[in-house]
């Protein structure tokens, strides 16, 4: 009866051992790395854009959550932004981004046009 207990343990270690080495030997996932010599930034799921802009308009970028802060910076339809967290202040929604060109701003914006869907940015039509 012993015998039969050692075997099975044997066999059940031999079966973790071969899954685990077959685990290890998948490639593994690489996600490459942004360009970082200033070349264009592919759209990427973790990057969240400013959207719903009237035509010509732009967002002001604040230094703090609220209309009454100073603009530090315009950011046009469909920029890409890092999201850095959103609240609620005053009865407004205000989130935190930071742009990813260079050089790198941080503020807040209007949280009614940050969005984390892709919509390439309108063509000027003309008649």
């Amino acid at each position: 009866m012993r015998s039969f207990a050692t075997l099975i343990s044997m066999a059940l270690l031999a079966i973790g051992m071969t899954q685990t080495a077959m685990a290890a030997s998948r490639d593994p996932l690489v996600i490459p790395a942004p360009d970082l010599d200033g070349g264009p930034i592919e759209d990427d799921a973790a990057m969240w854009h400013i959207l719903g802009l009237p035509p010509g308009r732009t967002l002001n970028m604040r230094s703090g959550p609220g209309s009454r802060f100073r603009v530090i910076a315009l950011l046009p339809d469909a920029t890409p932004v890092e999201h850095l967290g959103c609240q609620e202040r005053l009865g407004e929604f205000w989130c935190r981004v930071a742009t990813l060109g260079a050089p790198r701003i941080s503020g807040w914006v209007n949280g009614r046009y940050v969005s984390d869907d892709f919509v390439p940015p309108r063509q000027s039509r003309r008649p």
